[in-house]
């Protein structure tokens, strides 16, 4: 055969195998999101939580010390097969797991058996030991964004099981965990399949190197906007500003944990949020919120009086002559609704 038509054949097949990679899920991926939500790596708060086992185990004056050293050892044991399994996507934060792990693994394994896990300052040093590595940003970050990739590829994956992977939602999620590989650890944060999909239905380019960070922070003459309504339906929420982007209008608020709850309750915003338009009566569903568990996930208040500050990403709305409405839900029982919210004010150009 002609060495130059082989040479072209490699070439075509090499290309055919990168066009396949970028568009659909390797199998290496799916087995990273897989780890990611068998292993339950649960953050609240911002803060890592170790496993807790239930309390099944009946306590009385002879079993307390044995059921104290069992209850320990549960916990080191699952945090340890949760490190030892745990895998990730981008290459820096891979490198420092790998170090990290091999480090604290033999740590726990040269310590265990000499061990009094029945002395909870002895268990907190195991935990310790196990689970420092989620207090980095950019490992909570990426562990974070694989989870809500998972859930949202398993929920469409339910709705369309043949077609699934030819949606634009799929491909997304592809073209988010494509970036990811080789991102820089400061911009993790900036990645979700949500604006991944609003970047490329908005005719950006979708060639793996778009940074989702400028697409946030999107243009110099973004205005800025501090915002009033005429009445709230929920004492506990507040409405700080509304940005207004090209192809994106940001709803930031805080929600104060009420005194009628101990602790200060629970808090949660509706998947089904959305924004009207009073000019036009046209609504705009929610793109992601940031910040906020979406229904029926929730976020529980320590305390009362505690606040949380959070964002709602919505598409565009054209404040020319118009005001939106806020609503959760229409009824307004015990929802965050907010009603003829309009500009007062434009602070600053960035």
């Amino acid at each position: 055969m002609n060495i130059k038509l082989v040479t072209t054949l490699i070439y075509l097949i090499a290309n055919q195998v990168l066009a396949q990679s970028s568009t659909f899920l390797s199998q290496e991926k799916i087995n990273v999101l897989s780890i990611i939500v068998q292993n339950n790596y649960f953050f609240s708060n911002n803060n890592y939580i170790p496993y807790i086992p239930g309390d099944a185990i009946q306590y009385s004056a002879y079993a307390t010390f044995q059921a104290r050293y069992d209850r320990a050892h549960s916990i080191v044991s699952t945090e340890y097969w949760k490190l030892k399994n745990l895998d990730l996507i981008n290459r820096q934060n891979l490198e420092y797991l790998n170090k990290y792990r091999v480090s604290r693994i033999e740590w726990v394994d040269n310590n265990i058996k000499s061990a009094d896990l029945s002395k909870q300052e002895v268990l907190n040093n195991f935990v310790n030991n196990l689970c420092e590595i989620y207090k980095r940003p950019e490992i909570k970050s990426e562990i974070s964004l694989l989870k809500s990739c998972y859930d949202e590829m398993n929920r469409i994956k339910r709705n369309d099981p043949d077609n699934f992977i030819y949606s634009k939602r799929y491909r997304a999620i592809v073209s988010v965990l494509n970036k990811l590989e080789n991102i820089p650890l400061s911009s993790i944060n900036s990645l979700s399949w949500e604006g991944e999909e609003l970047m490329n239905s908005n005719g950006f380019a979708d060639n793996g190197n778009v940074d989702l960070r400028n697409y946030k922070n999107e243009s110099r003459n973004t205005d800025k906007l501090l915002t009033g309504y005429k009445r709230k339906t929920e004492t506990s929420i507040e409405l700080v500003k509304i940005e207004v982007k090209e192809s994106i209008t940001i709803v930031h608020l805080i929600h104060t944990a009420p005194s009628a709850y101990e602790k200060g309750g629970w808090v949660s915003i509706r998947p089904d949020t959305f924004i009207k338009e009073n000019s036009t009566g046209k609504k705009l569903k929610l793109i992601k919120a940031e910040g906020i568990p979406t229904a029926p996930n929730k976020f529980e208040y320590s305390a009362e009086g505690q606040k949380l500050s959070f964002r709602l990403y919505f598409p565009n709305v054209d404040f020319l002559n118009n005001s939106i409405d806020l609503i959760e839900c229409e009824n307004d029982n015990g929802c965050f609704n907010f009603y003829g919210i309009g500009h007062k004010e434009i602070i600053s150009q960035f």
